[in-house]
């Protein structure tokens, strides 16, 4: 953090009157790895446009998944037909999270009208 070295600059340069224990208290905020503006999201209209520029099947799925469920590229790699369920909802799939060592489930509901394609 750039702040601390520039604090105790402006103590040892007789620029600053602020106490030498304030600057070492000094901490950047937590950082929220976990949320996500919507200003980098893609719209429904995009991934609308991508899946109709998809050549096949397996690419139109693979787009239709990472958008509603989130999931990384090596996630969906890791899918596997046994793992996926349909349902009356749509289609309920296990997301295997490494970093993490846990297993979450997304729900898919856009992606259910693309299953008989």
């Amino acid at each position: 953090m750039v702040l601390t070295p520039f604090g105790f600059w402006l103590i040892e340069n007789e620029y600053s009157s602020i106490p030498a224990a304030k600057v070492r208290a000094i901490r950047a905020p937590a950082v929220d790895h976990n949320t996500t503006t919507p200003d980098p999201l893609l719209t429904a209209e995009e991934v609308r446009q991508l899946l109709s520029g998809c050549r096949t099947v397996r690419n139109r799925a693979i787009i239709a998944v990472r958008y509603e469920t989130g999931t990384r590229v090596g996630e969906v790699t890791r899918l596997r037909w046994r793992d996926v369920e349909f349902d009356a909802y749509g289609i309920r799939v296990p997301i295997h999270d490494t970093r993490e060592g846990q297993i979450r489930y997304a729900r898919c509901t856009w992606a259910r009208e693309m299953r008989a394609a």
